[in-house]
C-alpha cells in the first residue's frame, strides 16, 4: 500500500510515496489507496476527498470565435485537393459547424463539434 504526505493543518495531501520518511511534526503519513494523488486529494476523519474542479470562467463571444477559427485553421489541409480522405464528408461538417460558430460566436460553454478521424483511402 502507498503512502500519502497530510499537511496537518490543511488536510491536503502533498506527496504520494511507496516508503515513509522523516518528515516535520506539520505533517503525517498515512496508508492510501493507489489511486490518491497529491494536490488533488485531502484527508480528514480517516477518508480521502477529491479536490473539486474549480468552475470553467465561460468564454467570451471573441473568444469562442477565436477558437473556432484557429480549428478551422487547423483542419485546413483535409479540403485540399490532393488530400484522400474515405470520410471527407465528415470533415466537410465538422468544419461547416465551426463555420457557424466563427460567423456567429455566442458566449458562454457551448458545445464544440467533435473533429473526426483521418480515414486514408
Amino acid at each position: 500500500m502507498r503512502k500519502a504526505l497530510i499537511d496537518v493543518e490543511s488536510g491536503l495531501v502533498v506527496q504520494v510515496e511507496d516508503s515513509v520518511f522523516d518528515v516535520a511534526p506539520s505533517n503525517m503519513w498515512v496508508d492510501c489507496p493507489d489511486n490518491i494523488e497529491s494536490h488533488r486529494y485531502t484527508y480528514a476523519n480517516n477518508q480521502f476527498n477529491l479536490i473539486p474542479e474549480p468552475p470553467s470562467i465561460p468564454h467570451t463571444a471573441e473568444e469562442n470565435e477565436e477558437l473556432a477559427k484557429q480549428k478551422l485553421q487547423d483542419s485546413d489541409w483535409s479540403i485540399l485537393p490532393d488530400v484522400n480522405l474515405q470520410n471527407k464528408a465528415e470533415w466537410e461538417t465538422y468544419r461547416s459547424a465551426l463555420r457557424a460558430i466563427a460567423t456567429n460566436p455566442q458566449s458562454g460553454d457551448m458545445p464544440w463539434p467533435v473533429r473526426p478521424q483521418k480515414i486514408w483511402n
